[in-house]
């Protein structure tokens, strides 16, 4: 969820409030003012406003600022009008409908774009390079999202698990081992799987890399590494996961790039080899049906 969202949403006292309502309306001016400027603007102390910043999970109030303002900047920067929440209406025409989610999947994977940090992708990718096992935690449709990960990993010599079930979370984060890296997928970052798998990877000293929306959230605070979505869809207020989805996958597919990148003429030659065994197999059994049916 938007950082500007949980300020609207979130439970704050009359004063915290007074605060949020000033700065939800100038997020770009909060850039060139200090914390007691801000307090001053709105007739509250500063610790006001670091208080708030502790209830959305953050260290401080200038973490704080700086997400608010990063989010502002990419929304100015892609914003096209749309309602990523609810991006059709039931007065649109089936082809409206197909341009809306062009532009929506469009604007998603472009904001997650300008939230990649080269220094961290990079860390992550020679991460995973070197793990000995990869195993992917994501729940409902983040499950099908990893599934092209781990197929397209998979051709290329790596072992990767992809771990859905309630019942198997924790087991699975229990066996794990510091050679090993876990993938944490989730847009919230508090769900109640993440919440019960990250005490058990952290005893096992496992590296975590999460993918996650902007904010800060137990996954964001516990994880190595974090690699940010675009998040300005609601969790419960929403016709699908279009955005998020579409950020998702953009992201694991950076990931596979960047891993392939590696060893790029191997792999290359790995899968030449591999398709040179396949076209004869396909080619026997169209033969094979042409006979049959002869």
């Amino acid at each position: 969820m938007p950082v500007k969202d949980k300020l609207k949403e979130g439970r704050f006292s009359v004063s915290e409030q007074i605060a949020i309502d000033y700065i939800v309306d100038h997020v770009m001016e909060l850039r060139s003012m200090t914390i007691k400027e801000i307090a001053q603007m709105t007739y509250v102390s500063s610790s006001t406003l670091i208080r708030i910043a502790h209830k959305l999970g953050y260290e401080g109030w200038t973490d704080l600022k700086n997400d608010l303002i990063k989010e502002e900047e990419i929304r100015l920067r892609n914003y096209k009008g749309l309602d990523v929440n609810y991006p059709f209406s039931k007065e649109d025409t089936l082809y409206s409908i197909a341009s809306k989610l062009l532009a929506l999947k469009q604007d998603a994977v472009a904001e997650t774009f300008d939230l990649i940090d080269p220094v961290v992708l990079h860390h992550v990718v020679r991460l995973l390079d070197g793990a000995s096992r990869i195993v992917v935690f994501g729940m409902s449709h983040n499950r099908d999202l990893a599934r092209e990960f781990a197929f397209n990993m998979r051709r290329i010599g790596f072992l990767v698990q992809i771990v859905d079930q309630p019942g198997e979370l924790v087991y699975e984060a229990a066996d794990m081992d510091p050679g090993m890296a876990a993938v944490v997928i989730s847009y919230s970052g508090y769900t109640k799987g993440v919440s019960e798998i990250l005490p058990y990877l952290q005893r096992n000293r496992v590296p975590i890399v999460a993918i996650t929306n902007q904010g800060e959230s137990l996954l964001s605070r516990v994880a190595d590494y974090s690699l940010r979505i675009s998040s300005r869809e609601k969790l419960d207020a929403k016709i699908a996961s279009f955005g998020t989805s579409a950020a998702i996958e953009y992201v694991l597919a950076v990931l596979f790039a960047g891993i392939f990148l590696l060893r790029y003429e191997h792999n290359v030659e790995h899968m030449k080899r591999i398709q040179e065994r396949i076209v004869p197999c396909r080619q026997m059994k169209i033969r094979f049906a042409k006979e049959k049916k002869e």
